[in-house]
């Protein structure tokens, strides 16, 4: 997996709760991975090489076998929600509340039968924002109502001075004194407002954070709450700048300056790698990434630039294997590296 997030470092010191224990006794709730007859070839490879029988999706199909993030079930229902697939949107659901919420926010892995204690922020947002979408979409209440639950919790657990952290441990009550920039969805926090969960005082200070967060054509990595100060790294990680644009796009924060820094490498080497050395402005790695160009097309389908976007059209399609994106040297594949693309070309295509 390409995400590379501040609260990771601190994982390794979150203890960790037996899985279905945050949930009730319930039975495992019932689910289908049966592929669709009019899915396209890459729903297909996902399906089949990621979804277990319980819905729980790898993060790999080798080492990581039986690890499960809440990135990858908040990106699933962000694409079963943008192919209106009202059913299957129902079974992830029940999915994500017998295995992931952990009284009220969502562990941000779990690793075999037990789960983190721990959440990461971008995902609880990004799990909020495509729930209140779905209530009104697929017409189900109770959508939203989860949405509100999450929400509330991270008001009541992860918040410094008036900002979102992080993450938190809910085992101990422990957050974070740091905002990653990329974490900020600025769809999800405007979601929330509107239904009551985020004041406008606080949604206008995380937009203030977004807005400065800028140094030359890039992003800071993050924000230290304490000491009222960003934190620039000297690799850019070009997930987090690309999540970081696409966010600042979407609250009519100007983003030019980093749109042309992105053209212009990909017209000097004809390709994006994943990080780049700030000072020298040159590749710090070799290996290019599906989940970079997903994002560089949702980036410019944002900015309305189709030329742009049809490039990235035609790059993810020249990338994959068969019906996937495999690594063939290692033979590896992540869910990160195929659903993202996978839900990146159907907001493309239902945007045509």
């Amino acid at each position: 997996m390409k995400r590379n997030h501040y609260m990771l470092y601190f994982t390794s010191l979150a203890a960790i709760a037996v899985v279905g224990c945050q949930a009730t006794e319930a039975e495992v709730p019932p689910y289908s991975n049966k592929v669709p007859a009019d899915a396209p070839p890459l729903e297909k490879f996902i399906i089949d090489k990621f979804i277990t029988s319980t819905g729980l999706i790898r993060t790999d199909i080798k080492e990581r076998k039986e690890n499960y993030l809440s990135e990858t079930i908040g990106l699933w229902l962000s694409y079963l929600y943008e192919r209106g697939d009202a059913k299957r949107f129902a079974e992830q659901v029940a999915v994500l509340r017998h295995y992931f919420i952990l009284d009220d926010v969502i562990s941000w892995e779990i690793n075999g039968e037990t789960a983190s204690t721990v959440n990461a922020l971008i995902d609880d947002l990004r799990i909020s924002r495509v729930l209140i979408l779905a209530s009104q979409r697929f017409e189900e209440p109770s959508y939203q109502l989860l949405a509100q639950k999450i929400g509330e919790a991270l008001q009541h657990k992860q918040v410094e001075s008036g900002l979102f952290t992080d993450f938190v441990d809910v085992k101990n009550g422990v957050h974070s004194k740091t905002l990653t920039i990329s974490y900020i969805d600025s769809r999800a926090l405007q979601q929330l407002n509107e239904i009551g969960v985020v004041t406008t005082e606080m949604l206008m200070q995380h937009r203030k954070i977004l807005q400065q967060a800028k140094k030359g054509a890039t992003y800071a990595k993050a924000y230290d709450i304490e000491a009222a100060s960003y934190i620039f790294e000297e690799e850019l990680h070009l997930v987090d700048q690309l999540y970081i644009a696409l966010n600042s796009e979407r609250w009519a924060i100007d983003t030019t300056d980093f749109a042309q820094w992105l053209q212009q490498h990909w017209q000097r080497d004809a390709k994006l790698f994943g990080r780049y050395n700030v000072s020298s402005n040159q590749p710090a790695v070799s290996y290019e990434s599906p989940a970079v160009y997903a994002l560089a097309l949702l980036y410019y389908l944002e900015r309305k630039d189709i030329a742009m976007a049809q490039t990235f059209v035609d790059k993810l399609e020249s990338m994959q294997v068969g019906s996937g994106y495999i690594n063939l040297q290692t033979n590896d594949t992540h869910a990160f590296d195929n659903i993202l693309p996978l839900l990146a070309m159907e907001v493309y295509n239902n945007a045509r």
